[in-house]
């Protein structure tokens, strides 16, 4: 049995998610706001007290995205599970979301298989910590990935696990997919160096590296072919 707190202004959305928990087997605590959260888990003096946090996005007052900053700067609190709910997903709220170091980003409403399945997941990954980057911002109009289908949805929260690291990262696809758009949400990935390549002018300059090295075997033959001429020609 897990500890969990549900963080969301909704009553009666949070009273469901509350009711499915204890059907699963676990201890179900509410919050009505991002600040009546931040008590209780100071209340407790740890956050040992909770397993797993669903936390609502666009709460009243301080938000989820301001809540999940705030949580993450109490000690102990850094690698706590916390699964970030909202109805309006977005590459924004995704990806921001996934950098702040939240275990899962799930679009309202979720069914009762999803939560066993997050749950499942979450608990029984040790905590493992995973620096996250408090200063993350929303980034300009132009610099924003389209699309919210759930493929998309895997996309954004693997640029925000990503993100606050100094990895190098393969980032693969066609022409105007937004490759360097993904790059630009993560500015920390590799260094901060991005190298873009295309395979089609990759494979141009392997087949004109192909070219010169065989030009230059042509020739080295020519030169040889030359000089044994010269060695055995009769003299006039």
């Amino acid at each position: 049995m897990a500890n969990i707190l549900i963080v969301d202004d909704d009553g009666a959305f949070r009273e469901g998610l509350a009711e499915t928990l204890r059907d699963l087997g676990h201890e179900a605590h509410q919050a009505d706001s991002g600040t009546s959260a931040l008590v209780q888990i100071e209340h407790e003096a740890s956050c040992t007290a909770f397993d797993l946090i669903f936390l609502d996005l666009r709460l009243r007052g301080m938000d989820g995205m301001e809540t999940l900053r705030e949580l993450r700067k109490i000690s102990g609190c850094e690698n706590l599970p916390v699964v970030v709910l909202t109805a309006f997903a977005d590459s924004d709220n995704t990806i921001e979301a996934m950098k702040l170091g939240a275990f899962d980003h799930l679009t309202k409403r979720i069914g009762r298989e999803e939560v066993r399945a997050v749950l499942t997941r979450a608990l029984a990954r040790p905590r493992i910590q995973r620096s996250a980057d408090p200063s993350a911002k929303v980034l300009e109009a132009d610099d924003r990935l389209l699309g919210s289908s759930p493929e998309m949805r895997e996309v954004h929260k693997l640029i925000g696990l990503a993100a606050p690291s100094d990895a190098t990262v393969l980032v693969q696809g066609e022409t105007g997919t937004g490759k360097r758009r993904s790059r630009a949400r993560a500015p920390g990935v590799g260094g901060g160096q991005l190298r873009g390549d295309s395979c089609g002018a990759a494979r141009k300059r392997a087949l004109w590296s192909r070219a010169r090295r065989l030009y230059r075997r042509v020739q080295s033959t020519c030169r040889q072919v030359q000089g044994s001429r010269s060695r055995h020609a009769f003299p006039r």
